[in-house]
This record gives C-alpha cells, structure tokens and sequence, in this order.
C-alpha cells in the first residue's frame, strides 16, 4: 500500500464550479434567454463517431441531452471515453421546444468524497496492517493495497479528521485515497442522491433530515449533492442529520439563484448571537442554524473578511455557508472531545472545561443540545485559540449520558 497522495483535484473542482458559478444568460430567438448545469450520473451515451465526437441523445440523471457537432465534451483523461456509470457536469440550454441542448459537458470518474472523524481504524503502522474496514463519520471504508495516504496535516488516528476519496462497488465504499485534514463541526459528503423519500442517501451514506433541514433545489434521483450533516454516536452506532444540502442543478428563472461573493463584515445581529441579519460588504445576509460557519482562520466579527456561498430568494440574500478568511487576530485552531468537567452555574456562557481544558462559550458560540449540559455529559467543543492563549469556542455540542445526542423531528426537509 502507498503512501503518498499523487492526485489532482483541479477536474472535482471543475465539476463543482461547472454547477455552482452564477448562470450565464444567453438568447436564441423568441422567448426566455437562460442556462441550465447539472452534475449527475450518466445512463447511457452514443457511440463515438470516427470523427471523435459523440452527437446524439445522451440520459444523464434522468434528463435527455442533446450533443452536437458544437457541443465541448471534455473525457475524464487522455483517450477515456465517457462511461456510463461515471459523473458528468452539463451546461445546457433550452430550445424552443424545452429540450436540452449541451453547449459542454465534462465527465468525471464517480469519486464519492466523505469528509469526517475517523471513529476506528486497524491496528498497527505497516502498509499491511492499514487495510481493512475503516470507519470514518460512522460509515464503513474498505481500504485495499491500492488506497494512496496523505499524512502532511498530521498522522492519521482515531478521532482525528480524514477525507477519503472512494468508489461505490455493489454498495460498499473502496478508498482510493484518504488524507488527514483539519477538524470541523460538519460532517461533509458529496455523492449521488440514491433516495430522498424521507432520509436521504447519498452514494450508500444515510443521511436523516429535519423540518430546518435547508434543500437548494429539488431533489432528483441521479443527481450529485454536497451536504453538510452533523454526526451523533447513539447506541446503535452513528447516525448523520443533514444541516444543508446543495443539490447540483442549477436554472435561471427558478428560486433560490445561487451567490457566492467576498465581503467585510459590516454589521451582526444584536445579542451577540450569529443568526439573524449580518450586512457583508453593504449585502444583507440572512444567517440561520443551518447555515455552516467556518471560524477556523479567525472569529466572526465586524471587519473581517469573509466568503459567502448561498442564494437570493425574493431579493434575500440566504447564506448556506459562511467561511472567515481573515480577522484582526489570527489563532489556532483547535478540538477537545470528553466528558464535561467544568461549566458555568447559570446557562451556558462562561468558561467550561472538557478533556482538561479550559474553553470560553460566548454567545455567539453554536450549541447544540443544551438541554444535555451537565458535569460528565459527553460533548464535543472546538473554536480557535487566540495568541494570549485563551480558547474561544465557535461551536459545542453536548450530548446526553446514554449516548443519544439531538436527533431529527421531522423527515421533511425544506425544499423550495
């Protein structure tokens, strides 16, 4: 088994900008002028002509494409033709009569990507002793000799964070590559959504949603997604509830259009709380308990700079997704797991001390399961360390003594 991690990530990201950039409206005669993109699986394909293209009618996540002599087919490599099975990113447009034109289409290999805490691993250092079942974020990972590592962020271990790359044979999940990263409060998983009556799956991963569970698009089957999901360890095992879910289809003229933009933050919500009404860069910006909030180079507050990724609803501006690029201090990062040894007499702000440390809760902190909070509950806290050395926790997450954490209340999920 390898140990390096010899790969590209530049035709994911290709992928994953293909559905997420702002759509580009162009005409063609009478009637609306706009662009669809997609990413899903492709079902079948025409045979390549001798001329190297493959016009015809190709079935990708259900939808019919046509592909003309005009269309852009990028192979996934050099002499790999599209395959059915594998991912594609479509930019289509519309003709008069509604159908699908491609104007591009790039294929990809069907790389699920899940990352998570790894909960379990085999013993041992050796090559050898690596292969075998892995559980990362409560699902089971099949590491075989090829599966390529990446250790530069730190050794990987239990409870410490992976992302691992792996393709689905007959349900179960085979790692190509796995390679430690940063801890997070989100679980991430990109997939193809098998399932969304009820709880969703995503590439085998079961993924339980709630009435403030936030949807961006309708849900087809065939269709890749990124969610962003909190995982609880209950007594049967573990169980992710899906904070927010992008699926990738993209179309002017429907609701919630995507935006990704780059401010200062000008404006929080009063209280001291996140959620509410932040103004970034002169941009009212609604924040709510799904939106995810990365804090790891700094924390939320006026003057820093932050990368918002959501969409507009009714000249709403919703963030699904808030990451702080930079603030007026830089710290650490960090993230203690255990039982609770000290917190405060009155509610939950104040110091706490978990696994031996000593971490402050502000009100802008995110808690979850509060109703758990008391001396021995099993909790999870992270945040960043400023430079005087004192901790500052950007989320916790406590759970009860039995195992359970806070778990889904309805399986409908809020889809627009």
């Amino acid at each position: 088994m390898k140990r390096y991690f010899s790969t590209s990530l530049v035709t994911i990201l290709m992928l994953v900008a293909l559905c997420l950039a702002p759509a580009m409206a162009f005409a063609e005669g009478p009637g609306p002028a706009y662009e669809v993109r997609f990413t899903g699986v492709i079902e079948s394909v025409p045979p390549e002509s001798a001329e190297g293209t493959w016009e015809g009618s190709w079935v990708v996540a259900g939808q019919e494409v046509t592909v003309s002599a005009e269309t852009l087919v990028k192979p996934y490599a050099e002499g790999r033709p599209p395959t059915v099975g594998w991912w594609a990113a479509v930019i289509a447009r519309r003709n008069t009569d509604g159908d699908l034109v491609a104007s591009q289409i790039v294929s990809q290999k069907p790389e699920i990507r899940l990352k998570g805490p790894v909960n379990s691993m085999p013993e041992g250092d050796a090559a050898d002793e690596r292969t075998g079942t892995w559980v990362i974020a409560g699902q089971n990972i099949e590491v075989v000799e090829d599966t390529t590592f990446n250790e530069r962020y730190e050794t990987l271990g239990e409870d410490r964070w992976a992302e691992v790359f792996a393709l689905e044979e007959e349900g179960v999940l085979i790692a190509q590559r796995i390679r430690s990263v940063e801890f997070q409060e989100e679980v991430e998983i990109y997939g193809v959504i098998q399932d969304f009556s009820g709880s969703w799956t995503l590439s085998t991963i079961q993924l339980a949603v709630t009435a403030e569970t936030i949807v961006t698009s309708e849900p087809k089957l065939g269709l890749l997604a990124h969610a962003a999901a909190q995982l609880q360890e209950t007594e049967a095992g573990y169980s992710l509830t899906a904070r927010n879910v992008r699926v990738m289809w993209q179309e002017p003229g429907g609701r919630r259009q995507p935006v990704q933009f780059r401010g200062v933050v000008e404006v929080l919500p009063s209280g001291g709380t996140l959620t509410g009404t932040w103004v970034v860069s002169g941009r009212e910006v609604v924040v709510t308990d799904a939106t995810v909030i990365k804090q790891v180079k700094g924390l939320v507050e006026v003057g820093s700079e932050v990368y918002v990724v959501g969409w507009e609803d009714g000249g709403v501006l919703q963030a699904s997704k808030i990451t702080v690029i930079a603030a007026s201090w830089r710290g650490f990062a960090f993230y203690f797991a255990g039982p609770v040894e000290e917190m405060p007499q009155n509610g939950v702000v104040g110091y706490w001390a978990v696994a031996g440390h000593r971490v402050q809760v502000t009100e802008q902190t995110r808690v979850t399961g509060a109703e758990y909070a008391r001396l021995g509950a099993p909790c999870e806290i992270g945040g960043v360390q400023r430079q005087d050395g004192v901790r500052v926790a950007t989320w916790l997450r406590i759970r009860s003594s039995d195992g359970p954490g806070p778990g889904p209340t309805e399986p409908t999920p809020s889809v627009e």
